[in-house]
């Protein structure tokens, strides 16, 4: 399951960058604030430099970056006091974190207590265990197509698919190599089945290796197409690699997308 410490903690980071942005950027604004009214179709601004001054002093057309600064300044204002708002709760959710997440509880219990259960989640190793061990009938490859293997002995297409499934064996990131898959009906064999066991979530890799070839893309544009049909969104559900003869698969880009897509 998803570890929502982790997804709390990266979201407090992330804010908290945009806050520091937002006191520089706060510091350098004009004193006091901006009021707008309205004449007819016409907006006329009003710069209000002190607290209590209701109506403000009229900006002319050559002030607008005057009045642009102030408005900037109420809505920086107006944002600060979100994410202050949301850093306080995200604090106080994880000061009142339970130290054992309920997803976690069956793993804490005795061994004799375990068996006398059915759990409601079970753990990570229990879960990936029971999805590899789901047997499945995988695309012929024919004798005249070249031999390539990965590291754990399996047959595949190409080079760039040993890269691709060696970078996913290494990272520890459990996969099904040409899993059928039906969409609307049509049977196709996606190059790598992928399950990110922090989600538990099923990730369609397709990696088009031609893409130089014309007929080759437009058989790549109707399988994206018919992702796309069946709910399977592209960077979500569906990703993807491609190369042509002058452009490689660069690994360091694969390693990117596990570490981004899959784990």
């Amino acid at each position: 399951m998803m570890n929502f410490y982790d997804e709390l903690t990266a979201r407090k980071a992330a804010i908290l960058k945009i806050k520091k942005m937002i006191v520089r950027s706060l510091a350098k604004t004009p004193e006091g604030s901006l009021r707008i009214s309205h004449n007819g179709n016409r907006e006329m601004y009003y710069w209000r430099k002190k607290s209590g001054d209701r109506t403000g002093i009229y900006l002319p057309k050559a002030d607008l970056p005057t009045a642009k600064a102030l408005a900037q300044k109420s809505y920086l204002n107006m944002t600060l006091k979100s994410i202050n708002d949301e850093l306080s709760a995200i604090d106080s959710y994880l000061e009142n974190l339970p130290q054992n997440p309920c997803e976690n509880i069956y793993e804490i219990l005795s061994e004799s207590r375990r068996r006398l259960i059915e759990p409601i989640w079970i753990p990570n190793e229990e879960y990936v265990a029971s999805w590899e061990s789901q047997e499945y009938i995988r695309k012929e490859i024919k004798d005249d197509v070249p031999e390539f293997y990965t590291d754990k002995d399996e047959r595949v297409r190409s080079k760039s698919e040993v890269i691709i499934a060696n970078e996913l064996n290494k990272a520890g990131v459990p996969y099904r190599y040409e899993c059928p898959l039906v969409i609307h009906g049509i049977k196709i064999h996606p190059d790598f089945t992928i399950l990110n066991v922090k989600k538990r979530k099923e990730i369609y890799w397709e990696h088009f290796g031609k893409m130089d070839d014309p007929d080759y893309v437009n058989k790549t544009v109707w399988k994206k197409n018919l992702f796309l049909s069946g709910g399977y969104y592209l960077g979500d559900e569906f990703i993807c690699t491609w190369e042509t003869a002058k452009n490689p698969l660069n690994i360091k880009h694969v390693r990117q997308m596990i570490k981004h897509y899959c784990l």
